[in-house]
């Protein structure tokens, strides 16, 4: 111990590095697992927030959040008859980014059958879930949001009917849950003055033509 003691005051500054050497090594040890461990979180995370045992997508595609796959709403009746499926529905989920509070914010949208259909959020923390079929919406709380608030999704205006926690897609951002017809026309809707141009170019192009 004696020994020790004098080659510390021998090498005091030989000793500091190592420590440091040793804390700073530690440190980026913990660092690496906790980006491995947030990794593995979020990446789950919307698979946890939906909980199903099987996705059906279209023939050759990379899955549901990995690639985009369209099916016929009404598809989900045939894998309905499957022998051993005790339940289907349609379901819907895309990223947009809209003016929440003032700010740009990036969110995931999930549209689901909110009478009895799969998808939908597993716990209400706050309010209630989606009793309507249009223009009410249920938000991660991570989006800043709060009951009552009213958020523009397209050509309609939402209102928060409840707040939920831990809904988050694979890069971590929240999750906003919608009714199937909802999220559908946020989706696809064409703004009105988009329609409009489109309109007077066809008009155009008919009177050329004729």
């Amino acid at each position: 111990m004696d020994l020790a003691v004098y080659d510390l005051k021998l090498h005091k500054g030989r000793f500091i590095a190592t420590v440091i050497g040793v804390g700073l090594l530690f440190t980026i040890v913990l660092a690496m697992n906790g980006l491995y461990r947030g990794n593995i979180y979020e990446g789950t995370a919307v698979i946890k927030a939906t909980n199903p045992d099987l996705w059906v997508v279209e023939r050759y595609r990379g899955g549901p959040f990995n690639e985009q796959s369209s099916m016929p709403e009404y598809y989900h009746y045939s894998v309905k008859a499957v022998p051993g499926v005790e339940k289907a529905s349609p379901f819907i989920y895309y990223t947009v980014e809209r003016q929440v509070g003032g700010q740009s914010r990036h969110f995931s949208i999930i549209g689901y059958d909110v009478f009895g259909g799969l998808g939908g959020p597993q716990k209400i923390y706050a309010g209630r879930n989606i009793g309507r079929a249009h223009y009410e919406m249920v938000a991660d709380a991570k989006l800043g949001v709060r009951l009552g608030d009213r958020l523009l999704l397209g050509l309609h205006t939402y209102t928060v009917v409840g707040i939920t926690r831990g809904a988050l897609d694979t890069n971590g951002e929240p999750l906003v849950y919608l009714s199937l017809p909802d999220a559908q026309e946020v989706l696809y809707q064409k703004d009105n003055e988009e329609v409009r141009n489109q309109r007077e170019r066809s008009l155009r192009t008919l009177s050329g033509q004729a």
